[in-house]
Order: structure tokens, then C-alpha cells, then sequence
């Protein structure tokens, strides 16, 4: 049995913008500093909600060393690669996420599914080439063999696990049946932090099969409400984290969803005064119309 070094609500990090679309360094470092107050399982940049795809090479080296050197060690700092380039590329940001102090680095394969071996050999190299504690992003890749997306199989992930560095996942593979499968079978070996359904997801599922993390939502704005979540679950008061879900994070979803959730994200971390309600296109930003809606919605809701 593993010891898991990663426990509770990791928070994924969004970036601020300012009106001509260059990032707001001043916005996130205060950001990461509230942040980093509350012992939550880590702070995380990745692929989707940081959106690297709309990022610059050298703008993501500087939204990781900023998580980094802002939080200093309250919270554990997982920072990603960019989702487009080579394997030199993601090398190098592994090489840079051990320079600025991050406690893990998350790498996204940014190819097409060409078979198993080559996905083994992408990690297998980057392992070969840092000293730094490795997370797979772990999410269908898009078919470069025939139609459709191909899963990260099970032997797959056996053997992945078995390379030097590589100590864990952020399971999103967008299928019920097959995320209980990996979670059951390596949450006692490997960090597993679950995606996509934050704490209702790691009530009904993640925790009872062994996992110990899982990926916020209320939490990037209200992150003592996933903290006391956690705290019930980890002592069995499973009724009261129940209430919790069913009054706060479930009608909240249930509101949001319809509008996108990262452009939603935004919009409520502005309503919080965190940042502007700006994205760079092509990603969408919130309506006036709807950011008022989301205002009131997340007033009545206590949150």
C-alpha cells in the first residue's frame, strides 16, 4: 500500500486576463495566495482549465512558476505541459516544473492514438530524462488509426505505472464503468485525483474504492466548503456530506453546465472579485444577462 501524498480537493487553476487579453500576473498571484491559506491537496495547471491550448510556450512557464512561487510550500503545486508540441517540449517543462519547486508534474500526450507502445515510450522517455514526480492526464485521445477516441486501456496503465517517476493520474476518462475500474484497481498503488463530478463524483464513487483526491469546483472560489466536505467524509459522517452535495454543489451544476463550465468558472471567480470575466477567444465568455443570473443563483445559494 502507497502513501498518498495528495488528499483532498486539488484545485485546477484558471487564468486571469486583463481587457487586452495578456495575462494578469497581479490577479493570479493574489489568487494562488488566497488559495494557498487553506490546506487543500494541491494546486494544479493542466491542459483544460488553465487552457494551455490559448497560451503561449513561455506564458505557461510563467503561470507554473508563479503557482509555485507564490503558494511556497503551503499547498502542493502539480503544474502541466502545454498541450501541443513534441516530446523535447514536454521534457523541457518537466525540467522546469523540478526547477521552479513544483511537487508534481502532470503531463498531457498531445498526439493522436497511434498504439500503446508509442504512448509508453513518450512517458518512458520523459521519465528516463528528470528527477521529478510525474501525474498522467489521463482522458480519450482522438483515434489516429480509425474513428472515434481510444481510452488509456488497463494493461496500458499497468505498465505505465511500472516506469520510474510516474506516480499517479488525473482519471478522466468520461466513462462511468471504466473509471471504477482504474480507480478500484490502482488507488491503492498510484495517486488517483478524479475529474469531472468534484465531490459528488468522489462521494458516490472515488472514496469507497480507495481513492484519496479529486478535482475542485466550488472549491476555486469557496475552497473551505470542499475542505469541510472532506472532512466529513474522512470521518463517516456520510448523511451531512450528502446534504452538502444535494444543497450546494448539485443545484449549482445543474445551473452552470448549460452555460459551459469554464466559461462559468470565470464568470463566478469575477462575481468574487478574483479576476475579470475575460477569456481569450475562441473560447466564449459570460453574457452580462447571464453573469447577473449567476450572481443571484450563487447568492441564493450561499456560496
Amino acid at each position: 500500500m502507497m502513501k498518498h501524498n495528495i488528499q483532498g480537493p486539488v484545485i485546477p487553476i484558471p487564468v486571469p486576463f486583463k481587457n487586452d487579453t495578456s495575462i494578469d500576473l497581479k490577479a493570479l498571484e493574489n489568487y494562488i495566495d488566497f488559495l494557498s491559506q487553506f490546506n487543500l491537496g494541491g494546486l494544479m495547471t493542466t491542459a483544460g482549465t488553465t487552457t494551455f491550448n490559448l497560451l503561449s510556450k513561455q506564458e505557461i512557464f510563467t503561470i507554473n512558476e508563479t503557482v509555485c512561487r507564490v503558494a511556497n510550500g503551503r499547498v502542493p503545486t502539480i503544474v502541466g505541459n502545454s498541450s501541443y508540441g513534441d516530446i523535447n517540449s514536454s521534457i523541457e517543462f518537466t525540467l522546469h516544473a523540478k526547477e521552479i519547486g513544483a511537487d508534481y508534474c502532470i503531463i498531457y500526450y498531445p498526439d493522436r492514438y497511434y498504439g500503446d507502445d508509442s504512448i509508453y515510450d513518450f512517458f518512458k522517455t520523459i521519465s528516463k530524462s528528470v528527477s521529478q514526480p510525474l501525474l498522467i492526464h489521463e482522458m480519450p485521445m482522438r483515434n489516429g488509426l480509425g474513428k472515434g477516441s481510444v481510452q488509456y486501456s488497463m494493461k496500458l496503465l499497468e505498465k505505465l505505472f511500472k516506469i520510474d517517476m510516474i506516480r499517479g493520474i488525473k482519471e478522466e476518462s468520461l466513462d462511468t464503468f471504466y473509471s471504477n475500474e482504474i480507480v478500484k484497481v490502482f488507488s491503492s498503488k498510484v495517486e488517483i485525483i478524479g475529474a469531472g463530478g468534484g465531490m459528488s463524483r468522489f462521494l458516490s464513487r472515488d472514496y469507497n474504492l480507495g481513492s484519496k483526491a479529486f478535482l475542485g469546483g466550488i472549491g476555486n472560489f469557496n475552497p473551505q466548503l470542499e475542505i469541510e466536505f472532506y472532512s466529513l467524509i474522512t470521518n463517516n459522517k456520510f448523511d451531512d456530506a450528502k446534504h452538502l452535495v444535494a444543497t450546494k454543489e448539485a443545484p449549482l451544476f445543474d445551473k452552470v453546465i448549460p452555460f459551459g463550465w469554464h466559461p462559468s468558472l470565470k464568470a463566478m471567480l469575477s462575481i468574487k472579485g478574483f479576476m475579470n470575466n475575460i477569456n481569450r477567444k475562441p473560447m466564449i465568455t459570460l453574457s452580462e444577462f447571464n453573469m447577473v443570473v449567476l450572481k443571484k443563483f450563487i447568492e441564493s445559494l450561499k456560496i
